[in-house]
């Protein structure tokens, strides 16, 4: 696979991520390896390894942080 095929819309690259969620790349290393407080997730960031490239497929993003939303709701109403 090329970089040019690699770096469309259909992937992010570790620097994308960090511009859109906020989490810096050690960050992301230590939820990929599941190392410190992410070590019980059980629902790891979803990651693409080729070679020593990273990658994150954006659909993969998409479920992954939908999957992360609390199902409880917040009632507008409390203070």
């Amino acid at each position: 696979m090329y970089i040019t095929q690699i770096e469309n819309d259909e992937f992010l690259t570790p620097t994308q991520l960090k511009s859109l969620l906020g989490l810096s790349i050690p960050t992301q290393a230590k939820m990929r390896a599941r190392r410190g407080c992410f070590a019980k997730d059980t629902n790891p960031l979803p990651f693409l390894k080729l070679g020593a490239r990273v990658l994150y497929r954006k659909s993969s993003i998409e479920e992954w942080l939908k999957s992360k939303e609390s199902s409880k709701k917040v009632d507008e109403n409390e203070g």
